[in-house]
């Protein structure tokens, strides 16, 4: 039998040891977390009529950041920090202790400390709202067993909201290395396509993932190796590159979209300057249905043009194609619509749309958006389109 891939004791240690230093290091942590948190602006939609959650677990939690947030956001919900390491605890109760300056609400709760390992989590059945995790689970190999307990906890209709990273995590020092020796000096983390099976695989129907790519620039090998060392004082191979997931659990309904890392082949766009749908004009020329998308940017207008079959089951496609014809002036690289669809989850239509961008030096880059179906399922697919490509212009 082969040694596991992580150790949990060592992993436990490391964070242990870096838990006074993790925050002043952890840049490209925080900046994950903020977008995961943005997914869940969808909960507080008024037109989804839920209720606020009743029970939100932050696994991993490291010093509590993402917990006090969603204190804030949830003041009368039962935060649970649940993390490995207990130095890391330790660390989020000063923070929650430093943060109580908006707990003016006298029935606000902080959020309660529970030290466990994630792949045993002590809680009830069906007893989460909310599942919300970043950068924590690429630590533990067996995603059957992790994503079950998940499954297990959560209620139905409940959230799973994930980040990990992916294979390409420092793939320039795995290369390095590579050419020393043929030892594994860079852990493995899974593929994009290995964690939608899991999840699958643990009972999570029409799984939502959002891959992206975060680059960090660094002046010397030191310097990263610092970095990485004040995070997790261990061989652990945090940063560069990125997968984020975002799962909803049966019933549910993702409503964010991705938000791709900046960088310089891509001129960000400031709110004036991004793209707004205008209209959407479709007729028919034979069998083919043709469908054209104009967009206002600024002062300008653009338009975009796509036929096909006329058939209803092609239409998202044939918008979606419309619609980045239209982008093609602004964007300057070749794109193209990878899928397009309207979907049912629960008692709401989601158009989500997936579409690869070719950015010179970093090669192709997968972009995913969705938007709620209100009234017309053709303007929902353009939004989704445009949701995709403004977070890819706003940088």
């Amino acid at each position: 039998m082969s040694a596991p891939l992580f150790d949990a004791k060592q992993v436990r240690r490391a964070f242990s040891r870096s838990a006074a230093s993790y925050d002043a290091a952890a840049q490209l942590q925080h900046a994950v977390e903020a977008r995961l948190l943005e997914s869940l602006d969808y909960l507080d939609d008024p037109a989804l009529q839920r209720e606020p959650p009743q029970r939100v677990l932050d696994l991993g939690c490291g010093t509590g950041r993402a917990s006090i947030a969603m204190q804030k956001r949830w003041p009368k919900a039962q935060i649970v920090s649940l993390d490995l390491a207990l130095p890391m605890l330790r660390q989020a109760r000063g923070t929650s202790a430093r943060s109580t300056g908006w707990l003016s609400n006298p029935f606000a709760r902080k959020p309660a400390q529970v030290c466990a390992d994630a792949r045993a989590l002590p809680l009830a059945e069906a007893s989460v709202d909310v599942l919300f995790s970043n950068l924590c689970v690429q630590w533990v190999e067996d995603l059957d067993a992790l994503f079950a307990g998940f499954r297990r906890v959560l209620k139905p209709n409940g959230l799973l909201l994930v980040s990990t990273f992916g294979p390409e995590t420092l793939w320039e020092l795995r290369d390095a290395f590579a050419h020393a020796d043929a030892a594994p000096h860079v852990s493995p983390f899974a593929d994009i396509a290995g964690f939608g099976d899991a999840l699958v695989r643990a009972g999570f129907r029409q799984p939502v993932l959002d891959r992206e790519e975060e680059t960090t620039h660094y002046p010397d090998l030191p310097a990263l190796m610092r970095e990485l060392r004040a995070m997790a004082d261990y061989d652990l191979d945090i940063d560069y590159r990125i997968v984020s997931i975002v799962q909803m659990a049966p019933e549910s309904v993702e409503v964010g979209d991705p938000t791709p890392a900046a960088d310089s082949s891509v001129e960000p766009a400031s709110p004036e300057t991004r793209p707004a749908l205008t209209s959407i004009n479709v007729s028919r020329a034979g069998g083919d249905a043709v469908v054209t998308v104009t967009l206002g940017i600024g002062e300008s207008v653009f338009s975009g043009q796509a036929a096909g079959p006329s058939a209803q089951i092609h239409r998202p496609r044939i918008v979606g194609q419309a619609t980045l014809a239209a982008l093609t002036e602004l964007l300057g690289i070749p794109a193209q619509i990878e899928s397009s669809q309207v979907i049912e989850v629960g008692v709401r239509d989601v158009a989500i749309t997936t579409l690869t961008l070719e950015i010179p030096r970093l090669g192709e880059q997968i972009l995913c958006g969705s938007a709620l179906v209100r009234g017309d399922a053709e303007d929902a697919v353009a939004r989704s389109v445009l949701a995709a490509v403004n977070r890819r212009l706003s940088g």
